[in-house]
């Protein structure tokens, strides 16, 4: 199946295949802060051993507007789905990668 994405939306098609096929409840923002917070750390670590620092810095500003609850609008799964969570980081991966690579591209 093919899933057409607006340009305005950071997740990808794993998340909106998921949101098509679960609905409960939404995510609580504290574990998707966490994961943002996660994944940020990450990014600096890893810009010590060799991440580009471009990708790197773009990946801390994205995970700082989540933080800030700026892109609230882009987590739309249920918080309980069958897996191990495997849904919640596909979405918040699919939505880093997406306005970070906007940022690097110079598209903000």
């Amino acid at each position: 199946m093919i899933y057409t994405l607006s340009k305005k939306i950071y997740y990808g098609a794993e998340t909106t295949k998921s949101l098509k096929s679960f609905r409960i409840d939404k995510i609580p923002l504290p574990v998707i802060k966490a994961l943002a917070l996660f994944r940020q750390a990450c990014a600096m670590v890893n810009s010590q051993f060799g991440l580009d620092q471009h990708i790197s810095n773009a990946i801390v500003q994205v995970c700082n507007e989540i933080l800030k609850e700026g892109l609230n609008d882009q987590f739309p799964l249920s918080a309980f789905q069958p897996g191990s969570g495997i849904h919640a980081n596909m979405n918040i991966n699919e939505i880093i990668a997406n306005r970070a690579m906007e940022i690097v591209d110079g598209m903000e």
